[in-house]
């Protein structure tokens, strides 16, 4: 059907132009790829972006560890999230996460709540 090649450039395709934010991370935490709609949603460019942690952007009462191991632990988590953009707006978030979907980088797919009312 598709060859190795075809089937990078498919999906690279899905991944940039995906309405929906989508992030990768590694085990810490940390982002490691990111598509534009993450971008905008964060309000950072993609090199901004990379390399910050998922609590870097958390409400202060916001467990990062506790709640990272659950997922780990669970392999897959939806709910709800406060995103704090780096320029103090909060955008109310809505996610679905996939623990190692390659060794290592586990998956998340942000929706802003307010552009799907």
């Amino acid at each position: 059907m598709y060859g190795n090649s075809d089937s990078h450039s498919l999906f690279q395709a899905l991944f940039n132009q995906a309405l929906d934010a989508i992030a990768i991370a590694d085990d810490q935490g940390k982002y490691v790829e990111v598509n534009p709609a993450a971008c905008q949603l964060f309000g950072l460019s993609r090199d901004e972006l990379l390399g910050h942690c998922i609590s870097d952007f958390a409400e202060s009462e916001f467990d990062f560890p506790q709640v990272w191991q659950i997922f780990l632990e669970q392999g897959q988590v939806k709910g709800e999230f406060r995103l704090r953009r780096k320029d103090g707006t909060v955008r109310e978030t809505e996610y679905a996460a996939t623990a190692n979907v390659i060794p290592h980088c586990h998956l998340s797919i942000l929706r802003d709540k307010l552009l799907r009312s």
